[in-house]
Protein backbone atom coordinates (compact mmCIF):
# COMPACT_ATOMS: atom_id res chain seq x y z
CA UNK A 1 0.00 0.00 0.00
CA UNK A 2 0.77 3.85 -0.98
CA UNK A 3 2.15 6.11 1.68
CA UNK A 4 0.88 9.39 1.63
CA UNK A 5 3.98 11.08 0.15
CA UNK A 6 4.20 8.38 -2.77
CA UNK A 7 0.98 9.01 -3.51
CA UNK A 8 1.18 12.28 -3.39
CA UNK A 9 4.60 12.01 -5.70
CA UNK A 10 3.31 10.13 -8.17
CA UNK A 11 -0.25 12.34 -8.44
CA UNK A 12 1.74 15.76 -8.27
CA UNK A 13 3.85 14.75 -11.11
CA UNK A 14 0.98 13.75 -13.17
CA UNK A 15 -0.14 16.93 -13.14
CA UNK A 16 2.77 18.65 -13.70
CA UNK A 17 2.76 21.35 -17.03
CA UNK A 18 6.51 22.45 -17.69
CA UNK A 19 9.11 21.54 -19.98
CA UNK A 20 11.67 18.78 -19.60
CA UNK A 21 9.92 17.23 -17.08
CA UNK A 22 11.72 14.66 -14.89
CA UNK A 23 15.19 16.03 -16.35
CA UNK A 24 15.49 19.41 -15.80
CA UNK A 25 15.54 20.89 -12.37
CA UNK A 26 15.84 24.50 -12.96
CA UNK A 27 12.01 25.19 -13.69
CA UNK A 28 10.95 23.15 -9.94
CA UNK A 29 14.20 24.77 -8.27
CA UNK A 30 12.94 28.15 -8.97
CA UNK A 31 9.69 27.60 -8.50
CA UNK A 32 10.51 26.17 -4.66
CA UNK A 33 12.25 29.45 -4.13
CA UNK A 34 9.13 31.42 -5.63
CA UNK A 35 6.93 30.06 -2.83
CA UNK A 36 9.35 30.10 -0.18
CA UNK A 37 9.83 33.82 -1.05
CA UNK A 38 5.96 33.96 -1.16
CA UNK A 39 5.35 32.39 1.85
CA UNK A 40 8.09 34.86 3.67
CA UNK A 41 5.89 37.58 2.39
CA UNK A 42 2.82 36.15 3.72
CA UNK A 43 4.49 36.33 6.57
CA UNK A 44 5.75 39.59 6.90
CA UNK A 45 2.18 40.72 6.45
CA UNK A 46 1.31 39.83 9.79
CA UNK A 47 3.46 42.32 11.33
CA UNK A 48 2.59 44.79 8.78
CA UNK A 49 -1.08 44.11 8.54
CA UNK A 50 -2.51 42.27 10.92
CA UNK A 51 -0.91 44.03 14.15
CA UNK A 52 1.51 40.82 14.52
CA UNK A 53 -1.48 38.56 14.93
CA UNK A 54 -1.84 35.35 12.96
CA UNK A 55 -4.99 35.60 11.63
CA UNK A 56 -7.64 32.49 9.94
CA UNK A 57 -7.07 34.78 6.94
CA UNK A 58 -3.38 35.34 6.89
CA UNK A 59 -3.08 31.19 8.03
CA UNK A 60 -5.20 30.41 4.72
CA UNK A 61 -3.08 32.52 2.40
CA UNK A 62 -0.02 30.89 4.25
CA UNK A 63 -1.41 27.32 4.01
CA UNK A 64 -1.74 27.76 0.58
CA UNK A 65 1.68 28.57 -0.55
CA UNK A 66 3.29 25.57 1.64
CA UNK A 67 0.68 23.32 -0.75
CA UNK A 68 2.99 25.49 -3.13
CA UNK A 69 6.35 24.92 -2.42
CA UNK A 70 5.32 20.55 -1.51
CA UNK A 71 4.58 20.93 -4.79
CA UNK A 72 7.50 21.59 -6.03
CA UNK A 73 9.51 19.68 -3.36
CA UNK A 74 8.00 16.69 -4.94
CA UNK A 75 8.75 17.69 -8.63
CA UNK A 76 12.51 17.78 -7.05
CA UNK A 77 12.60 14.89 -5.50
CA UNK A 78 11.06 13.31 -9.07
CA UNK A 79 14.06 14.93 -10.94
CA UNK A 80 16.10 13.84 -8.59
CA UNK A 81 15.60 10.52 -8.18
CA UNK A 82 14.39 10.98 -4.23
CA UNK A 83 11.70 9.61 -2.71
CA UNK A 84 9.18 12.36 -1.17
CA UNK A 85 8.07 9.99 1.54
CA UNK A 86 12.00 9.34 2.67
CA UNK A 87 12.72 13.09 2.50
CA UNK A 88 9.21 13.34 4.41
CA UNK A 89 10.26 11.08 6.98
CA UNK A 90 13.69 12.58 8.09
CA UNK A 91 11.98 15.94 8.15
CA UNK A 92 10.34 14.68 10.79
CA UNK A 93 13.43 14.12 13.16
CA UNK A 94 14.86 17.71 11.74
CA UNK A 95 15.44 19.78 14.83
CA UNK A 96 17.08 23.40 13.76
CA UNK A 97 13.70 25.61 14.34
CA UNK A 98 13.61 28.81 14.88
CA UNK A 99 11.58 30.08 18.02
CA UNK A 100 8.62 31.41 15.97
CA UNK A 101 7.06 31.66 13.04
CA UNK A 102 9.33 34.50 11.43
CA UNK A 103 12.30 32.46 12.46
CA UNK A 104 11.18 29.77 10.65
CA UNK A 105 10.79 31.57 7.37
CA UNK A 106 14.00 33.02 7.46
CA UNK A 107 15.97 30.07 8.36
CA UNK A 108 14.58 28.30 5.60
CA UNK A 109 15.82 30.22 3.23
CA UNK A 110 19.32 29.04 4.17
CA UNK A 111 18.95 25.40 2.48
CA UNK A 112 17.53 26.80 -1.25
CA UNK A 113 20.72 28.26 -1.70
CA UNK A 114 22.26 24.61 -1.71
CA UNK A 115 19.29 23.80 -3.28
CA UNK A 116 20.14 26.29 -6.24
CA UNK A 117 23.13 24.90 -6.86
CA UNK A 118 21.97 21.40 -6.71
CA UNK A 119 24.40 20.93 -3.61
CA UNK A 120 23.36 17.72 -1.67
CA UNK A 121 20.00 17.76 -2.78
CA UNK A 122 18.78 15.70 -0.29
CA UNK A 123 19.51 17.25 2.92
CA UNK A 124 18.38 20.63 1.73
CA UNK A 125 14.96 19.36 0.89
CA UNK A 126 14.75 17.82 4.41
CA UNK A 127 15.53 20.97 5.88
CA UNK A 128 12.67 23.10 4.04
CA UNK A 129 10.23 20.41 4.64
CA UNK A 130 11.42 20.48 8.15
CA UNK A 131 11.01 24.16 8.27
CA UNK A 132 7.57 23.89 6.22
CA UNK A 133 6.09 21.52 8.84
CA UNK A 134 7.47 23.40 11.93
CA UNK A 135 5.44 26.75 9.97
CA UNK A 136 2.38 24.23 9.73
CA UNK A 137 2.95 23.48 13.51
CA UNK A 138 2.49 27.44 14.58
CA UNK A 139 -0.33 27.79 11.84
CA UNK A 140 -2.39 24.91 13.78
CA UNK A 141 -2.61 22.69 10.44
CA UNK A 142 -1.16 19.19 9.65
CA UNK A 143 1.09 19.44 6.79
CA UNK A 144 -0.91 16.48 4.99
CA UNK A 145 -3.97 18.23 5.02
CA UNK A 146 -1.98 21.25 3.70
CA UNK A 147 -0.39 18.80 1.26
CA UNK A 148 -3.74 17.58 0.23
CA UNK A 149 -5.70 20.50 -0.12
CA UNK A 150 -3.34 21.32 -2.58
CA UNK A 151 -3.65 18.08 -4.61
CA UNK A 152 -7.62 19.38 -4.65
CA UNK A 153 -6.42 22.73 -5.72
CA UNK A 154 -4.60 21.11 -8.43
CA UNK A 155 -7.12 18.58 -9.68
CA UNK A 156 -9.47 21.70 -9.90
CA UNK A 157 -6.92 23.63 -12.17
CA UNK A 158 -6.38 20.62 -14.60
CA UNK A 159 -10.20 19.67 -14.43
CA UNK A 160 -10.72 23.40 -15.73
CA UNK A 161 -7.84 23.63 -18.09
CA UNK A 162 -6.52 26.54 -16.14
CA UNK A 163 -3.13 24.27 -14.52
CA UNK A 164 -0.97 27.12 -17.00
CA UNK A 165 -1.15 31.25 -15.85
CA UNK A 166 -0.85 33.77 -13.25
CA UNK A 167 -2.60 34.07 -9.92
CA UNK A 168 -3.80 31.88 -6.42
CA UNK A 169 -7.38 32.08 -7.48
CA UNK A 170 -7.36 30.82 -11.09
Amino acid sequence: MESFWQNYQITSIQMAVYPNIGTDLRYPILGLIGECGEIANQVKKITRDDNGELTDSRSKAISKEIGGALWYISAICHTSNLSMENVAIESTGFTLHGRDIYEEVIKMQIPLSAIAQNLNMKDALIFVMGHLRKICEHLHVNIINVAYENMEILASRQKRNTIHGDGDNR
